[in-house]
Order: structure tokens, then C-alpha cells, then sequence
């Protein structure tokens, strides 16, 4: 039963020790459109779910920590509003390709 609790502790000391350090730096998101359709009528609204795969990198020597397209992996499926997505996925229109990244301000 002890060692159920060991691995979320270890996580939730790590994530306190970097707090102090994301508050020192203010991180600004970015939103880079990679490719659009022509007609960019039809927006993605709350409720809506979106198949969508995703890299992620490290800043500071764009090493891959994660993606959806290694090793024969799926699609991540988000519903919007669901609060189960990073804050930039929302504004995002049918057909489009597009990265975000986090900067300093």
C-alpha cells in the first residue's frame, strides 16, 4: 500500500521544485500555423473533439520527449472545453496544421 503512493509523491515533489523556477520565467505562448485550408469557415467549438497528433520538444536542444507518431502510436482525441488540453489547442480551425511553443516574454 506504501509504495502505491512513492511514485506521485516523487512527481508532485518534482513539479513543486520546478514551480519556483516557472515563476521566475513567464512563458508566452505561441501559436505557428504550419498549413491552413483555403476556407477557414468551419472553427472548432466547445464540445467539439479533435484527432490530432502532437511532438513535443525540449526548448532547450529541441530533443523529442514524446509524439504521437513514433512507434505506430495513434491520434491523441481531445474533446474542447474538457479542460484535458494544453491552453492554445482551442482556437484551432478544420484542416489545420500548426505547432505551438512556449518562449520567454
Amino acid at each position: 500500500m506504501k509504495n502505491r503512493f512513492v511514485l506521485p509523491l516523487g512527481f508532485l515533489l518534482l513539479a513543486l521544485c520546478g514551480a519556483g523556477e516557472a515563476a521566475k520565467k513567464q512563458k508566452k505562448l505561441e501559436i505557428i500555423t504550419e498549413s491552413a485550408p483555403d476556407d477557414c469557415s468551419v472553427l472548432a467549438a466547445k464540445g467539439d473533439s479533435l484527432t490530432v497528433h502532437y511532438t513535443g520538444k525540449l526548448q532547450s536542444n529541441g530533443q523529442v520527449f514524446d509524439s504521437s507518431k513514433r512507434d505506430g502510436r495513434e491520434p491523441f482525441t481531445v474533446t474542447l472545453g474538457a479542460g484535458s488540453v494544453i491552453k492554445g489547442i482551442a482556437p484551432i480551425r478544420k484542416m489545420q496544421h500548426f505547432h505551438l511553443q512556449y518562449r520567454d516574454c
